[in-house]
């Protein structure tokens, strides 16, 4: 019997955020369908300026180990959402986990990210349930 284990992914926006917003990712694009990526990474730096080159798109030779993983997203009533489950399937093996990152499909922007100080082992499946909630916008400000 597998045993089901829930983490705490707090997303942080990128320092460029609302500088690149309808500029590398559109709200218009938060339509359901495809147009955005959760990339896993088993090894990377703690500080999100390592983790990014100048353009904002990931640092592979810093951030390693990594698969990724389709996503759409939906613009609702000031919120960024997920549009549907995603389901990373590790199987029997043992895979460990440093980061996540949330980025725009075509121009590889990242927009958020969540690292952890240590990685963590996951195996079995990792799933982000449809209508999770990366972030929320008032006033100006984002609520991750």
């Amino acid at each position: 019997m597998s045993e089901i284990q829930s983490y705490l992914f707090d997303f942080t926006e990128v320092d460029d955020f609302f500088d690149n917003w309808n500029v590398k990712f559109s709200t218009t694009d938060m339509d359901g369908s495809n147009k955005f990526q959760l990339v896993l990474a088993s090894y990377s730096p703690t500080n999100i300026s390592e983790c990014l080159n100048a353009n904002g798109t990931l640092n592979t030779t810093n951030v390693t180990g990594t698969r990724v993983l389709d996503c759409g997203l939906i613009w609702n009533n000031r919120t960024i959402k997920l549009a549907f489950d995603v389901d990373f399937n590790i199987g029997n093996s043992i895979v460990p986990l440093k980061a996540v990152f949330l980025r725009h499909k075509s121009t590889g922007y990242v927009m958020g990210y969540s690292i952890n100080i240590n990685s963590f082992n996951i195996t079995n499946h990792l799933i982000y349930d449809a209508d999770s909630i990366f972030y929320s916008i008032a006033k100006g400000d984002i609520n991750g």
